[in-house]
């Protein structure tokens, strides 16, 4: 559980939220499984996502799914940094996006999230947060 920063965009007016991420393994070990909800003074937003290997190209890929109803035409695809940070990229007919999940100490998860529409030249943050794993 923890609070996240979201900035404006055409779904969201921006402003602080609450979000809990939970993740499991699926029955067979090799997906992991999570979900994420949120709830902003302008409503709930609510995601699942499956993390899991392409066996012929060694990727890590992210397949995500969530409220705004955009279906995932194409898995995020990831790479460590040299921090250690888990960075996925994906690009859509509507633009690029790139995810970053950073595991820290003391069981705490930093997400970032930013999207570059078609047509814009730079990224823009869509939401950071710090979550902090419950027991």
């Amino acid at each position: 559980m923890g609070v996240a920063e979201t900035y404006p965009s055409q779904w969201n007016p921006g402003g602080q939220a609450k979000g809990i991420w939970r993740f499991r393994w699926d029955a067979g070990g090799s997906n992991l499984i999570h979900s994420y909800r949120e709830t902003r003074s302008s409503g709930t937003f609510e995601g699942n996502g499956v993390f899991t290997v392409d066996g012929e190209k060694g990727q890590l890929l992210w397949f995500w799914f969530d409220n705004h109803g955009f279906p995932p035409l194409n898995p995020s695809v990831g790479t460590w940094s040299d921090d250690g940070a888990l960075v996925l990229a994906k690009t859509t007919p509507r633009g690029v996006g790139t995810s970053v999940f950073r595991l820290h100490e003391d069981n705490i998860l930093q997400f970032s999230a930013t999207s570059q529409a078609v047509g814009e030249s730079t990224h823009s943050p869509v939401v950071s947060g710090i979550y902090r794993r419950q027991q």
